[in-house]
């Protein structure tokens, strides 16, 4: 998930993100934009949709790109989702939104969404700690039944994640991907998932990792790695605040800004991330 670069005064750090997209986009195939991790619900839909076109003009053509497109209201998720279906985006990554109290409404947004959809396929986000109501496997089942051609992948995050994790993998021409920030990488791996979408800092030690698994170098390798998205995932402002710390640190011109309030680490806290990012191998001095 790449995060939204913000300037110090928490306006849109246009020039940062070509940056960040030109590099991501350079060492992977598939770039994720706009999740609860680049603060999607922190922006305004012209600025969502001002950072979709900068990732498209951005990146190569082959580029696969999915679009966050959950939203407060029900109203604007949908334009969201046909505006980024409109505009290049190859994926849409979708949760009930804020609005949504029911799991029978949930469900119907997301037909909705469905319906809408032209060009892209559909991930179907079940995110409760974030969004609106839960969904379940057996919705996400049953819209996969509905529109087989659409829905392609499936993301549950909803705690505990292992049953609905395992139920969905069972699904023909379905792809399970876990979240919260990496944490659960292992154990979904284990349940079928085909993968996660973490923040950038850590995404090429788990894709090595997921080819290596289940192999004794990858367990290894992700033991070292997971103090350090523990640490990250206290809460998710802390989780945004210090990615771009890292991303900081190796090279990117970046600002840890968010617009999520949030009191920042102090520097024993700092330094503490400093010495995760060591021992997971992702910052090297």
């Amino acid at each position: 998930m790449l995060p939204t670069p913000f300037r110090d005064n928490l306006s849109l750090d246009e020039r940062c993100l070509e940056q960040l997209v030109e590099r991501v986009s350079g060492e992977y195939p598939t770039i994720a934009l706009l999740g609860f991790g680049a603060e999607c619900l922190q922006l305004d839909n012209t600025e969502r949709r001002r950072v979709l076109g900068i990732a498209r003009a951005s990146s190569p053509a082959t580029t696969r790109i999915i679009v966050g497109c959950t939203a407060a209201t029900a109203a604007e998720g949908m334009l969201l989702a046909r505006d980024a279906d409109q505009s290049g985006a190859d994926v849409i990554m979708i949760a009930p939104p804020l609005d949504i109290v029911t799991r029978a409404t949930a469900a119907e947004f997301i037909e909705q969404c469905a319906q809408s959809l032209h060009s892209a396929s559909l991930m179907v986000q079940d995110a409760p700690l974030w969004s609106g109501a839960s969904l379940g496997s057996e919705v996400i089942a049953g819209l996969k039944s509905k529109f087989p051609h659409t829905v392609r992948y499936a993301k549950p995050e909803q705690l505990p994640f292992g049953n609905d994790v395992h139920a969905l993998t069972d699904i023909e021409d379905l792809a399970v991907y876990t979240g919260l920030g990496g944490t659960s990488f292992l154990d979904g791996l284990a349940l079928g998932a085909a993968g996660v979408i973490p923040f950038i800092e850590s995404s090429r030690m788990l894709s090595s990792i997921a080819t290596e698994y289940p192999g004794d170098g990858a367990i290894q390798a992700y033991q070292s790695l997971l103090p350090l998205l523990t640490f990250q995932m206290q809460t998710l402002g802390h989780a945004i605040y210090t990615s771009k710390l890292i991303l900081g640190w190796i090279g990117f011109d970046l600002s840890p800004a968010t617009r999520i309030p949030i009191e920042p680490p102090c520097t024993a806290a700092v330094d503490l991330l400093r010495h995760h990012a060591k021992t997971a191998g992702i910052l090297v001095s």
